[in-house]
C-alpha cells in the first residue's frame, strides 16, 4: 500500500510540515484538501496515513473537518495527526479524535509544531527574527516527529486542560458557523493589479475574478488568510486594522506550490 499525506494550508505552515515528512517517508502522495477534494473523497487505505493542518479557533480547519467526516472508510496500518499553530492547540488534537473516533479508526500518534502566526486580521506578525527562530525549532520539531513516524511510535493524544476544553468546546463551534460570512470585511485597493494570485491559492474557491480582473469573495470563506498574505503588492486588506501590518508566508513554500 501507498503512504498519503492529506493537507490543508493558508500561508504554507502546513505545507511546509508535509513537504519535510515526505521527503524522509519515501515521498508519499501529498493531497492538498480543498473544496473539490472534499467532493471527491470516499474510501482511504494507506500504509502510512497522516493529515497536517493548522489550528484555528482552536480547532481544525471547518474544510478539514468536512472531509474527515465525508471520508466513509479508512484502513491505515499506521496513522498520525499534525497539527501547526501559532499559539496554542488547546483542545483540537481532542476534537479531532473524536471525528476519527466516528469513523472507527484510532490514530496511531499525535503531534503539534509551533509555527508563525498568520492571523493578522488579529495582530502583526512577529519581528523578522523571531520567525526565523520559530522555523529553526520548528524543523527541529519535524525531524523529531518525523523519526518516530519512520519508527512508527505510538503515542497518547495530549493531555485536556480545562481552559484548553472550554476554548475549543465553546469557541470553535463558534467559528465554524460564522466562519464562511468572515470575508465581509475583505476588499482590495487600487494597487491591485488583478493577477489573480488570491483567486488561484483559496483552498475553497472562495474568490473569483470579475470581468474588470478584481477579487470578489463568495462568501464561503475559511480564514485561511492565503489571499491577503501572499498578495505580492500587499493590495488585498481586512477592515482597518491590516493596513499597517506586515504579511506572513513559510519560507519555505512557493506560491505556485499552492495553485489549485
Amino acid at each position: 500500500m501507498k503512504n498519503i499525506i492529506f493537507y490543508f494550508t493558508g500561508t504554507g505552515n502546513s505545507l511546509y510540515t508535509a513537504k519535510k515528512i515526505s521527503e524522509k517517508t519515501g515521498n508519499p502522495d501529498i493531497i492538498k484538501i480543498t473544496s473539490s477534494a472534499e467532493q471527491k473523497i470516499a474510501d482511504v487505505e494507506a500504509d502510512i496515513l497522516g493529515f497536517v493542518f493548522p489550528v484555528y479557533a482552536f480547532g481544525p480547519p471547518a474544510s478539514v473537518e468536512r472531509f474527515i467526516k465525508k471520508i466513509t472508510i479508512i484502513k491505515a496500518n499506521y496513522s498520525f495527526i499534525a497539527v501547526t499553530h501559532g499559539g496554542g492547540p488547546a483542545d483540537a488534537l481532542l476534537y479531532t479524535e473524536k471525528l476519527f473516533n466516528e469513523k472507527n479508526h484510532r490514530i496511531s500518534c499525535w503531534f503539534e509544531i509551533k509555527m508563525p502566526s498568520n492571523y493578522i486580521i488579529a495582530s502583526d506578525v512577529a519581528p523578522e527574527e523571531k520567525i526565523i527562530e520559530t522555523c529553526k525549532l520548528a524543523d527541529s520539531q519535524i525531524g523529531q516527529m518525523t523519526d518516530m513516524i519512520i519508527s512508527r511510535e505510538k503515542g497518547p493524544v495530549p493531555g485536556s486542560r480545562f481552559g484548553g476544553k472550554l476554548k475549543t468546546n465553546i469557541v470553535h463551534p463558534l467559528f465554524v458557523k460564522n466562519v464562511q460570512g468572515f470575508d465581509k470585511k475583505f476588499y482590495f485597493q487600487e494597487k491591485c493589479t488583478g493577477c489573480g494570485i488570491c483567486a488561484r491559492i483559496c483552498p475553497v474557491d472562495n474568490i473569483k475574478m470579475t470581468y474588470g480582473k478584481k477579487p470578489e469573495w463568495q462568501h464561503k470563506c475559511e480564514q485561511c488568510l492565503a489571499c491577503i498574505n501572499w498578495c505580492p503588492e500587499e493590495a488585498i486588506q481586512y477592515g482597518k486594522g491590516t493596513l499597517k501590518r506586515h504579511r506572513y508566508h513559510h519560507s519555505g513554500v512557493k506560491v505556485s506550490e499552492l495553485m489549485n
